[in-house]
């Protein structure tokens, strides 16, 4: 009995098996059995990499412009199925008024609140849609931390949608598993400082003794509690 062949070939989508058995008398007839296996596409989750980062605004800033889901997250996107990116979901987030709050906007225009996020209930935005940081008044330093898994383009994204993400990342889902932090910073400027008094007037004789004008006067800075110097004119 004559060796037995075997072969393989692949092509997209599917791929090819055939044995072949070649006699090696004239009782014996050379024969092809070929068999196709069809090999399914399956989805593959995106990775989320590295960190992001918010331009740097200046403390008391009202109305900063915010900054597009996709410039802040782009970078941080890779899909080997070359989905691409179609928003995040902002799964940790917890609300710090004494820094100052995130907004979120549809628009660049109208703004609303970011509310607290976590894997089981977590905020989308589309990469189309806008993220700021609106400082809480006189607040310098960094901006509260965030973190959003990213989403590719096989999934619709709705802005401002709540969903529950536990369990559901990575794999052959839509939704990395991995986080991406973003981060920034609120730079500080400088505040005049204040003069406190409580007016009203004060009858005086010539060359009497010193007498004070005003017991409650004070001087007060938000930068600093440290007064250097002071003039006062009458």
């Amino acid at each position: 009995m004559g060796p037995l062949r075997r072969a393989f070939a692949a092509t997209a989508g599917s791929a090819r098996f055939r044995r072949r058995h070649d006699g090696q008398s004239a009782n014996h007839a050379s024969n092809t059995v070929t068999a196709t296996v069809t090999v399914a596409n399956v989805n593959d989750a995106p990775v989320a990499a590295g960190s992001a980062t918010l331009a740097a605004i200046d403390e008391d800033t009202a109305n900063p412009a915010g900054t597009t889901v996709a410039a802040l997250f782009g970078g941080n996107f890779s899909d080997i199925d070359g989905d691409t990116l179609a928003g995040v979901a902002i799964s940790s987030y917890t609300t710090n008024s004494s820094r100052g709050d995130y907004q979120v906007s549809s628009d660049g225009s109208n703004w609303f609140g970011l509310s607290d996020a976590t894997e089981a209930l977590a905020l989308t935005l589309r990469s189309t849609d806008f993220i700021r940081f609106v400082p809480a008044a006189n607040y310098n330093g960094p901006v509260t931390a965030l973190s959003a898994h990213l989403i590719d383009s096989g999934q619709t994204v709705a802005f401002r949608a709540t969903v529950d993400l536990t369990g559901a990342t990575g794999g052959a889902t839509h939704v990395s598993s991995g986080l991406v932090a973003l981060g920034g910073a609120i730079n500080a400027v400088n505040d005049a400082p204040v003069l406190n008094a409580n007016g009203g007037s004060l009858a005086y004789t010539e060359n009497q003794a010193a007498t004070a004008i005003d017991t409650a006067l004070t001087v007060s800075d938000i930068d600093s509690a440290n007064l250097t110097g002071a003039t006062v004119a009458i």
